[in-house]
């Protein structure tokens, strides 16, 4: 497991640019979706501005991190936990906002945690099997991990 996290916070260093440059993207959405919506007042403006920044940062983060995981290849791959999580909480938002025609602020951040609490969940549980496979491997071939094939993502 401590391979997988180091792997994981290489992969995430490398990867920076594309949540920040989401980030910034992002709280123009939440500033435009504001407006659009008719929102009052400088505190909605705000929250929705800081829920754009964070929901398409940490997904950008996440795209980013498959597409630097691709180019770096790690050796034992990276968690999963931290790219289920903020898809997780976008996906619910997005499902709130655009299929369910919610308008509030609070019911998107609510559903939105909700979100980041389930694909964290299962990002964790997912995590846990891999790392039980590596230490399955790595005690079949008597401590020895061979670099994993090019063609994976993961």
């Amino acid at each position: 497991m401590a391979e997988l996290m180091t792997d994981t916070w290489e992969v995430a260093k490398r990867a920076s640019p594309y949540g920040i440059g989401g980030t910034i993207i992002g709280a123009g959405f939440g500033l435009s979706l504001a407006y659009l919506d008719g929102k009052q007042g400088a505190k909605e403006y705000g929250k929705l501005m800081a829920l754009g920044a964070g929901m398409t940062g940490s997904v950008t983060q996440a795209i980013g991190m498959l597409i630097v995981n691709n180019d770096y290849r790690a050796n034992h791959g990276i968690l999963v936990s931290p790219i289920t999580a903020p898809l997780g909480a976008a996906g619910l938002a997005g499902i709130d906002r655009f299929v369910r025609n919610k308008r509030d602020t609070n019911d998107f951040i609510k559903s939105s945690l909700m979100g980041g609490f389930i694909g964290g969940f299962f990002g964790i549980a997912i995590d846990g099997f891999r790392s039980q496979a590596i230490k399955k491997q790595r005690a079949n071939s008597n401590g020895a991990i061979s670099r994993r094939p090019r063609t994976a993502m993961f």
